[in-house]
């Protein structure tokens, strides 16, 4: 209406239809301007926001690296007859790394680019003595733009418990489906027997050059086809160890067949003929179902920081499963007709009165599952649990006295023990007699054996007592971020 007002005037008179359309403009442009402002802010901001989680995931895994070197620097100057403080060692029991995130001349450079400068600390506590040592860690690690920066741009800090742990003899021994190590995934401690073949992929490892080892593989896994008549004999072809991009073993290396040496050290390939299979461990099922005197008819489960009780020789014919802080005190032998799984840091611990290591013997399918930080503790003597499990696909299960060619074939790659996500069990072993263990996401072990055993997504899995020299080896049992001030603006 306007608009055609303004085209029908009078003649004469004044034209405004140019600053009708001069407003409509200026309107236009500041809306496309508002616009762009808001989306130019929001770029800004993402990118901010994008660019400091980056700088934080540098420097909390230089924390995470810092504590890694801690612990193994703790264990070369334990195996040595001395002792390891960390890069800032305490002043008068107290670690200043605790409660500051001051930097010191005694921090160690990780990174030193143009663009990119991260460093770490560590200070480790005496937090206690005698066999089941501990020791408290803190590691700090601090990511700058360069340099001589003055002030990080970000700072992450975190604390470890380790404690002491006993290795032995062999305290990884599987069977004929052999061991097979992916990512991280490293034997800290403790030497290596495995009747059948060894495989590593990605930065695997086994030992280290201040503490190598002794692995033994003795290439018995033929035949791989069906019917499987005969299995496990000796291979007649192929090497028996397989190893891929950086996986590396730091050992004396006995393995018949085996004519490649590359990726091992501190010894390296020694044998190539003449390596034995060592049985696997025996355990007299007949003789624990002899010594049952209660029995708990019906699945059993407990949560909520409640404390579930089961005496020595009990027998629970169902299911036992744990969660939310649960603890299983248990006073002796147990057997469980069906399977175990625990759960947010519940825990098996084995009675103050108990002197020698109990089992439980499992028959289920599924076997043993420990998630969310749950495993099995010792006593205040370090004693823990045994877990043997005994299910297989022979037709006798789980009441089976030997099974061979097609069953055990069958058998082997079923998993019967599953521990992970920081499963918690230093001072406990674990047996699957026909089956497969499988290990993943760090945590304290024991002792491993079964048919075949899994090692995987783990910065390093430390074991802890033998299947059959003893050293001291310092595991983490406790992981947790601690929080720091806003150490960006106090350096």
């Amino acid at each position: 209406m306007t608009l055609l007002a303004i085209r029908n005037q009078p003649a004469g008179s004044p034209d405004r239809s140019g600053g009708y359309v001069l407003l409509l403009t200026l309107i236009q442009g500041m809306v496309f301007l508002t616009i762009l402002m808001g989306i130019i802010t929001l770029s800004m901001e993402n990118y901010k926001t994008a660019n400091q989680s980056a700088k934080d995931m540098v420097s909390l895994s230089a924390a995470e690296a810092g504590a890694d070197a801690a612990i193994f620097n703790l264990n070369v100057a334990s195996n040595s007859g001395s002792n390891y403080a960390g890069t800032t060692p305490p002043v008068g029991g107290a670690c200043s790394l605790a409660t500051s995130a001051t930097s010191s001349a005694a921090a160690v450079v990780l990174t030193n680019q143009p663009q990119s400068y991260v460093t770490y600390e560590s200070c480790i506590i005496d937090s206690s003595a005698g066999p089941n040592m501990e020791r408290t860690i803190y590691s700090v690690g601090k990511a700058y733009a360069k340099q001589g920066a003055p002030h990080p741009q970000s700072v992450r800090r975190v604390k470890l418990i380790t404690s002491a742990q006993v290795s032995g003899n062999y305290s990884v021994h599987t069977g004929n489906g052999g061991l097979v190590m992916s990512n991280s995934a490293t034997i800290a401690n403790g030497n290596v027997y495995v009747n059948g073949s060894l495989s590593m992929i990605n930065t695997a490892q086994i030992g280290s050059s201040a503490a190598p080892a002794q692995v033994y593989v003795a290439n018995y896994s033929c035949p791989k086809t069906a019917p499987y008549t005969g299995y496990p004999s000796l291979c007649a072809s192929g090497e028996p160890i397989t190893m891929d991009n950086t996986a590396h073993i730091y050992a004396d290396v006995h393995a018949n067949g085996q004519v490649t040496g590359t990726g091992m050290s501190n010894g390296g390939l020694v044998q190539s003929t003449g390596v034995a299979t060592l049985p696997l461990p025996t355990y007299d099922r007949a003789a624990h179902q002899s010594r049952v005197t209660t029995t708990i008819n019906g699945n059993q489960s407990c949560g909520g920081s409640a404390t579930l009780t089961f005496p020595a020789n009990t027998k629970i014919t169902g299911d036992l499963s744990a969660g939310n802080n649960c603890q299983v005190i248990l006073k002796g032998d147990l057997w469980v007709t069906g399977n175990i799984t625990l759960n947010q840091k519940a825990l098996i611990i084995t009675d103050a009165a108990v002197a020698a290591i109990p089992t439980i013997m499992v028959d289920g399918s599924t076997g043993v599952v420990f998630n969310q930080q749950s495993g099995a503790a010792t006593n205040a003597s370090g004693i823990g649990t045994q877990f043997v499990t005994f299910y297989s696909t022979a037709g006798c299960s789980p009441n089976c006295a030997d099974v061979t060619d097609a069953d055990l074939f069958n058998s082997t790659p079923i998993t019967t023990i599953n521990l992970g996500n920081q499963s918690l069990s230093a001072g406990s072993r674990f047996f699957a007699r026909w089956s497969t263990i499988s290990v993943a996401q760090g945590g304290a072990i024991g002792s491993v054996a079964g048919q075949r055993i899994l090692l995987s997504n783990s910065g390093s899995i430390s074991f802890s007592s033998n299947l059959g020299t003893t050293t001291y080896s310092w595991v983490a049992r406790y992981y947790e971020p601690v929080p720091v001030p806003d150490a960006r603006s106090t350096n």
